[in-house]
């Protein structure tokens, strides 16, 4: 098989490569989305003939092209952990080196901090929802987090949560008071607690 590079057009924020790949069979030709930087290392001229490995080298470039801005797009709607993020893209069809790739490029330019996106997610579940921590556990570890990285978010958090505030608050949100309770109310608000990660 012959693997001819046939056109280069710059296009909005990328480059488009025309392939045209002939055999014996007949030929194929498409097009290969580049970003620009890439592009230019490469230092081909077209037109011109290149290897069957330089084009699977293409074809992994444009994958982690593809594979970075699927990450861009995630992460522009919401805050997502290193975790989250592989997960989406894995779900996308990208291959694990591509999403190495954009995660490890997104953690270089700041779009994903976990150490502060834990933070915010540990102070929100408790005081918010009032969550005790083992639900907290449970819940940022469902998201794809790190069990040590959210123990260290509750130690770093520990001065803004106040558990026992929290649970009295949680108590009186569903039973309507704070004291004074039957013995059978007691059993029920222990259950309760206990389901809230207390």
């Amino acid at each position: 098989m012959t693997v001819q590079l046939i056109k280069a057009e710059k296009r909005k924020h990328f480059i488009a490569v025309h392939v045209l790949m002939t055999s014996p069979g007949g030929f194929e030709s498409r097009e290969i989305t580049l970003p620009p930087s890439v592009w230019n290392d490469m230092g081909y001229e077209v037109p011109c003939e290149i290897s069957t490995a330089e084009m699977d080298e293409l074809y992994r470039y444009e994958e982690y092209y593809h594979a970075y801005e699927k990450a861009m797009s995630i992460l522009a709607y919401s805050d997502n952990s290193a975790g989250s993020l592989k997960r989406k893209l894995k779900l996308k069809g990208f291959s694990d080196d591509a999403i190495i790739y954009a995660s490890r490029a997104m953690k270089a330019r700041g779009y994903i901090n976990d150490a502060e996106i834990l933070n915010e997610k540990v102070l929100s579940l408790a005081n918010e929802k009032l969550h005790g921590r083992r639900k907290i556990v449970s819940e940022l570890l469902a998201k794809g987090f790190l069990r040590h990285d959210i123990e260290a978010a509750l130690d770093r958090c520990e001065a803004l949560i106040s558990f026992p505030k929290n649970r009295r608050l949680l108590v009186e949100r569903k039973f309507g008071k704070s004291s004074g309770f039957t013995a059978e109310e007691i059993v029920k608000i222990k259950a309760f607690l206990y389901r809230n990660g207390y």
